[in-house]
């Protein structure tokens, strides 16, 4: 309680770092204030298909076989539940069901992908470990002790046919990442879960697959899923560790202050600008009971926004 009572949050994990990295503001409204974004179809349609394949891989994991039909209930239901306010109109959206059709026929696209290229997950796996384990841990990153746990949900972990350990993180997407590119933005993503899953178990990571699936149809009939594969060994850890430490020392500093500055990202496509102005301006005018903080961090958040307010009226 003591070391939690000097940090505005009592966790991170690598969605809340990558959110930091991208849009400091966005961070300080979802994981401090407690706001919740509105999700675009898209994003829904990726959640349902997180779940569906969750699904999929429970019943691997026990030897029953699961059908596109089944894995599609699963994914529907998962949409149909999504709350009318909680839909992100858009103008290719315009109404809530619109919404829900997109995501639907989203969705439908990529389990159909999944069963049609379904070796691309299964012609090497030999025995699925665990799905959707949940790790909350303290690491170790770059030699140094991160004073806040760190809170993970690992998609699958299974044993190859060559007897490696591997964790799958499964991904949907509109377009396939540079090979070049992800070789070096997913390591951060990597080294997260093989360092929660080795603290947790005690047991080597070998491997990382970062499973795609693209919910665009290709015209040439290429693949619809691709597969990257990290192997992980000490000269990979080190590198993206050192990866990894950079941001999150930011991060850690940041929440550590109260004081700190969160910077507004204008180039940020994946946030509503006029959400995190509204946001903003509310810090600069509303009381604390306006907001859904943690009700531990009240006494750090009551102070900040006395200081913000204060400046405000100074300016």
């Amino acid at each position: 309680d003591a070391l939690f009572s000097e940090f505005l949050i009592n966790s991170w994990s690598f969605s809340k770092l990558a959110t930091f990295s991208r849009n400091e503001k966005a961070f300080e409204m979802t994981h401090i204030y407690g706001y919740s974004w509105k999700q675009s179809s898209t994003a829904v349609s990726g959640s349902a298909y997180h779940k569906a394949l969750e699904y999929f891989f429970l019943n691997l994991k026990q030897g029953l076989e699961t059908s596109l039909v089944d894995v599609e209930q699963v994914a529907f239901q998962y949409i149909e539940e999504v709350k009318a306010n909680e839909w992100q109109i858009q103008k290719t959206t315009p109404t809530v069901e619109e919404c829900k059709v997109k995501a639907l026929k989203t969705v439908s696209a990529l389990l159909k992908n999944f069963f049609n290229e379904i070796n691309t997950y299964l012609s090497d796996i030999e025995e699925v470990i665990a799905v959707e384990e949940y790790c909350n841990e303290f690491l170790t990153i770059n030699g140094v002790d991160i004073p806040l746990p760190c809170h993970g949900m690992v998609d699958v972990r299974v044993k190859t046919k060559s007897g490696k350990t591997a964790i799958i993180d499964h991904k949907s997407k509109a377009k396939f990442s540079d090979d070049e590119e992800i070789k070096l933005t997913i390591g951060r993503q990597a080294i997260t879960y093989v360092n929660l899953i080795e603290s947790k178990t005690g047991e080597k990571v070998d491997e990382v697959w970062f499973i795609e699936n693209k919910y665009s149809q290709n015209r040439d009939n290429s693949p619809q899923l691709n597969c990257f594969k990290i192997t992980i060994d000490e000269d990979v850890k080190r590198l993206y560790e050192s990866l990894l430490y950079e941001p999150l020392r930011r991060m850690i500093s940041a929440v550590n202050d109260p004081d700190y500055v969160y910077m507004i990202n204008d180039q940020d496509n994946f946030v509503d600008k006029a959400e995190i102005y509204d946001f903003w301006c509310k810090t600069m005018i509303a009381e604390i009971d306006d907001f859904s903080f943690d009700p531990s961090k009240r006494d750090l958040i009551e102070k900040r926004l006395k200081k913000i307010r204060d400046s405000s009226i100074k300016t």
